[in-house]
């Protein structure tokens, strides 16, 4: 069963604590996303994640979920087949912590980005929309 509560509460930690080192509203939009993704890479560069990232992949990845649903719509799903993810309408699965601990494990120049990956999600949502059924 999805705590979902659980899950909020954790973004909001993001958010709370992200608020105190920023000069603009933080908040689940891609401004915010962008920011943490930069923070994400200096924490990254920082060793910071060397000895245990599943706490920050957990509450990164919670605010990035929150992120995608308030930009987009959808809901938080689980189910045998797939770990707890973001279901979108279409049918589309995503998957916010997944993308995270790859962005703390490869970081920006390997190619994983927290921002990009919210950035095509309308995109993804537009082209599955637009197939013939």
């Amino acid at each position: 069963m999805i705590d979902v509560e659980t899950i909020k509460a954790s973004a909001a930690l993001v958010v709370e604590a992200c608020q105190g080192l920023v000069d603009f509203d933080f908040g689940y939009d891609e401004r915010s996303v962008g920011w943490l993704e930069r923070y994400i890479e200096r924490l990254r560069t920082g060793g910071a994640f060397d000895d245990n990232p599943d706490n920050f992949v957990s509450v990164f990845g919670c605010y990035l979920g929150e992120a995608i649903i308030a930009a987009n719509g959808g809901r938080w799903n689980e189910d045998g087949k797939y770990p707890l993810h973001i279901m979108l309408e279409g049918d589309i699965r995503v998957f916010p912590f997944a993308k995270v601990r790859k962005q703390m494990g490869i970081g920006l120049d390997g190619g994983d980005s927290i921002l990009g990956f919210f950035r095509t999600i309308p995109a993804l949502s537009k082209m599955i929309g637009d197939q013939p059924n």
